[in-house]
């Protein structure tokens, strides 16, 4: 004679096995549910991350424009005849002036090729540190691209 196996006391009542019966049908939609707001945020993140690289993008590409300008600007006033003369006052005053039209600058630097101060249009003084010892040395790459805009080398 079979003995029939007996159930558990907790699954004997019908509503018991459909309760359990519920729970277990439901649990893949759960994982799905689970998976796809893990797969959302990761999208979103994602998202979030290629704006901010695209608007990182764009604020490089402005900067490098108003680094540009400055550059020419700088340029253009390093050949200017009241920086090539000898005349410090004349090279002073030419450099405010310029400088008064730049809001971007809080004041430029007129150096020699071999680094010494030939005009500023701030007074000298500890408002400039010495940065600008070894300006007129290295080449003028990419590098200290930067650095040499704060300064025109005039020979």
């Amino acid at each position: 004679m079979t003995t029939r196996p007996r159930m558990p006391s907790l699954l004997r009542s019908l509503s018991a096995r459909l309760l359990a019966l519920t729970v277990v049908a439901s649990v893949p939609g759960l994982l799905a549910l689970a998976y796809n707001a893990i797969d959302l945020r990761k999208t979103r993140y994602a998202e979030v991350h290629a704006e901010a690289l695209r608007n990182t993008q764009f604020v490089v590409s402005e900067l490098d424009q108003i680094f540009d300008g400055i550059n020419g600007v700088l340029h253009a006033a390093s050949q200017a005849s009241e920086v090539r003369q000898s005349d410090t006052a004349k090279c002073s005053d030419y450099v405010r002036r310029v400088r008064n039209g730049l809001n971007a600058l809080t004041s430029i630097l007129i150096v020699n090729v071999d680094g010494s101060v030939r005009c500023s249009s701030e007074a000298l003084g500890a408002i400039f540190p010495v940065v600008f010892r070894n300006v007129g040395r290295g080449s003028r790459n990419a590098s200290n691209r930067h650095q040499t805009l704060l300064s025109c080398i005039t020979s």
